[in-house]
């Protein structure tokens, strides 16, 4: 037996979710509990296929918690925040553009501060 957390929204979700399972070799049982968002599969199965399958149809799958009051990565609104560039401090990073002649008199394009007419090359 293998049970998983599974993000499922409508029936269209638990319908792909059933299919793809039923697919696998050794499933005898697939019960899917939309309101707790479990999926309990019977057979013998190898656990991480499971895991596997149902990711595979783009739904968000773990193994379910031993612990019921452990919490769970899947939340229902989980908003993602990212620590990336929280300091304010930022080093400064060689720019290979303007060493190398691109300066902004180059192309058709102007950057603001460049007060130099140019000429297109002609070809």
């Amino acid at each position: 037996i293998v049970e998983l957390q599974v993000r499922l929204h409508c029936k269209g979700c638990e319908r792909t979710v059933r299919k793809a399972l039923c697919k696998l070799e050794g499933v005898q049982t697939v019960d899917i509990e939309m309101n707790l968002h479990k999926v309990t599969v019977g057979g013998c199965v190898d656990q991480k296929m499971v895991l596997k399958t149902v990711r595979k149809t783009g739904r968000r799958a773990e193994l379910w918690p031993l612990n019921p009051n452990q919490p769970s990565h899947i939340t229902p609104k989980s908003k993602t925040t990212h620590s990336l560039h929280t300091s304010s401090t930022y080093t400064k990073v060689y720019n290979s553009f303007r060493k190398h002649g691109y300066n902004g008199n180059f192309g058709y394009f102007k950057l603001a501060g460049s007060s130099e007419k140019t000429k297109r090359p002609t070809f």
